[in-house]
């Protein structure tokens, strides 16, 4: 899904549509802030995903997750997301309570995510293809524990430091990483 255009609408009590085009794809996504911290920034909290076609990880990953939070958190959205979430919509758990089927057994994560295929440098010019690796490549060094990624990376694909945190920056505003904090990989 590289090619997908989003569009976006929200409501006040703080939940976001997404539609993709040209695929059959809408994401219905609610932010919120910290309860305890008024004057923290609006987070994903909730998503719920509708289509046509199967979804994978690789759906998920094209979700523009954190152009909605950037939304949620400039002035105009900001001031307008106002009223809490109605409880009434979107209750889950409503819907599996004296209905659901448990499953026997549990499901274990190792928490060690699956290591990305090794980055290439680009002959050409800076593709949106070559930004996803990057970025893959950029989470899978955090989420090891690598405290020098952008380092690493250039040293990986033989090309200078600045030049890595330019592609990097390039994949941030592209929504491919989250933003940057000073002194932090991440």
């Amino acid at each position: 899904m590289s090619d997908e255009a989003w569009t976006c609408a929200f409501t006040p009590d703080g939940w976001f549509r997404l539609r993709a085009e040209p695929h059959p794809l809408t994401v219905y996504v609610q932010v919120r802030r910290d309860e305890s911290n008024p004057q923290s920034l609006y987070a994903v909290h909730k998503v719920f995903i509708e289509s046509q076609a199967p979804i994978s990880t690789h759906t998920l990953r094209d979700v523009p997750f954190q152009w909605v939070e950037q939304i949620a958190n400039s002035l105009g959205a900001a001031d307008a997301i106002t009223s809490r979430e109605d409880p009434k919509l979107l209750d889950l758990e409503t819907l599996f309570e004296g209905r659901a089927v448990e499953v026997p057994g549990v499901l274990l994560d190792d928490d060690k995510p699956e290591k990305p295929p090794a980055l290439v440098r680009p002959s050409g010019r800076i593709t949106t293809d070559f930004l996803r690796a990057l970025a893959e490549t950029y989470r899978y060094l955090v989420a090891t524990g690598n405290t020098a990624p952008s380092a690493t990376i250039a040293e990986q694909v033989e090309t200078p430091l600045p030049t890595v945190r330019r592609w990097i920056g390039q994949a941030r505003k592209a929504g491919f990483l989250p933003p940057g904090r000073p002194g932090r990989a991440g």
